[in-house]
């Protein structure tokens, strides 16, 4: 049996002149993805930020979604119930990210609750299964070298979820 050609691995990274293991310092630059699932719609959201995952990258990630399809998709809404894991920028015991919170139902004028998984327990947040899946399988092999490549890569994730063809980019 011949061998396929592959886009994965080595020979691709080869391609594109980048290594098969990530070196930050090596880096131009970084960018942190944030997804956000409407489970009512089944639809993804992705904004794309060239900073560390700070709980004011999530606010405004989520300031994002309302302004470009929250508000659209649902009208009526005076209120968001958002599912989060417990940890990171947007951890349960975080005083700044209640405070950037605060600060984005302020702006929006929507009541925010905010319902964390417990520790270990976001295997259960259905973003984990109908969103991420879809996001890693259409950058799997490719060579991340710029913004419009991962872009690019995003709006492939094809009709498994809705919504991820443009994902917003936040510096």
């Amino acid at each position: 049996m011949e061998p396929t050609t592959n886009q994965f691995g080595p020979a691709a990274c080869e391609k594109c002149g980048s290594s098969t293991h990530d070196f930050p310092h090596l880096a131009d630059g970084r960018v942190t993805p944030h997804g956000i699932l409407d489970l009512a719609l089944n639809k993804g959201f992705m904004t794309l930020g060239t900073s560390a995952e700070t709980p004011a990258f999530v606010a405004e990630s989520l300031g994002l979604w309302w302004k470009y399809r929250g508000r659209h998709d649902h009208p009526q809404a005076n209120r968001v119930l958002l599912l989060m894991d417990a940890g990171g920028a947007n951890a349960a015991r975080s005083v700044q990210f209640k405070h950037e919170m605060l600060k984005l139902a302020a702006r929006t004028g929507l009541e925010i609750r905010v319902a964390h998984y417990p520790p270990y327990c976001s295997k259960w947040n259905p973003i984990e299964h109908r969103l991420f899946p879809h996001v890693t399988r259409s950058i799997q092999g490719v060579c991340l070298d710029s913004i419009e490549t991962l872009e690019n890569a995003h709006q492939c994730t094809g009709d498994h979820i809705d919504g991820i063809a443009n994902p917003c980019l936040h510096s």
